[in-house]
């Protein structure tokens, strides 16, 4: 069974101990940091164990020499 990102974000709030924000606008940002480091950072195992970042610099150098090749 898959979770959703949302349910993902929960479980981590939960590891991390009981959190709480004094407003709307602070949960949300924090909503918003989580959401961007779990697209961007975290390590993916469609992706070889790599950031989505990490996954996308490797194949920069291909497109690089195709694009020299024509």
């Amino acid at each position: 069974m898959t979770l959703t990102v949302a349910g993902q974000f929960l479980i981590s709030a939960k590891d991390k101990g009981r959190k709480s924000w004094s407003n709307e606008h602070e949960a949300r940002l924090d909503a918003f940091r989580w959401l961007t480091r779990y697209n961007t950072r975290r390590q993916h195992s469609r992706l070889g164990q790599r950031s989505p970042i990490a996954y996308e610099n490797d194949l920069q150098p291909a497109a690089t020499t195709l694009a020299q090749a024509a």
